[in-house]
């Protein structure tokens, strides 16, 4: 399933990029946040290398740990509710793969953020900045002709007819859809660049879409006053 290869392949192999993002730019790490910082990736990588451990060998989930004084955006105590709250109801703590495979995914990236936010000099940093940047970079060409596409219909949407309108919103609904073909957490950090034009490969993808409701979703929309559309 999904769900068993999500924990038994994707989020490790997540773990294991950042480690070794680390592990490569430590040096340069250090020259840009000083000798703490340095020292702080080796403290981070043998947290998040306990972390891959403990997933590979289905371990108790654990409560998080948060800065003193907590940071604004501190969410520790909603995590650690949830813990007790499916350890009571469960009557066992949730262990990586027999827990929801969406909570213990989401912990993961909560225990990354954790160790970094333990570091003084490294609370701030952001392990997937890197990718991210490069895949948005790389993508630059379709995201330029999507958003070129998105103002041309902008511009003549009161003069449009119904139907046509109609298949202008399922085609961006559909972009929207396969936009998480990017997903870096879905390829496993994997670079996947939109390196194609995404509205001319629209009728190529739809056979996989394998529920559709968007018929459903155009009926309401259309049925509720223009001050209720909301997306």
């Amino acid at each position: 399933t999904f769900a068993y290869l999500t924990v038994k392949d994707r989020l490790p192999i997540i773990l294991t990029r950042v480690i070794d993002h680390l592990y490569r730019e430590k040096d340069v790490i250090g020259s840009q946040y000083g000798e703490e910082a340095q020292e702080g990736c080796k403290r981070i990588v043998g947290s998040l290398s306990q972390l891959k451990n403990e997933m590979q060998t289905n371990k108790p989930l654990r409560l998080l740990q948060s800065r003193q004084p907590p940071t604004q955006y501190d969410d520790t105590d909603i995590w650690n509710r949830e813990f007790d709250r499916s350890t009571v109801e469960n009557e066992v703590e949730p262990k990586w793969y027999t827990a929801s495979w969406l909570y213990v995914e989401c912990y993961m990236y909560a225990r990354i953020y954790e160790a970094f936010s333990l570091c003084d000099a490294l609370q701030n940093y952001d392990p997937f900045s890197a990718p991210k940047d490069k895949s948005l970079i790389d993508s630059q060409q379709a995201t330029d002709s999507l958003a070129t596409h998105v103002l041309s219909l902008c511009n003549v949407i009161p003069t449009v007819a119904h139907q046509q309108l109609k298949t202008d919103f399922v085609n961006l609904l559909e972009v929207t859809l396969w936009g998480n073909k990017c997903d870096l957490s879905i390829s496993g950090g994997a670079d996947y660049a939109q390196s194609f034009d995404l509205i001319a490969s629209l009728g190529q993808l739809r056979p996989n879409i394998l529920d559709n409701h968007t018929e459903s979703l155009w009926q309401l929309l259309v049925a509720l006053p223009e001050d209720q559309r909301d997306i």
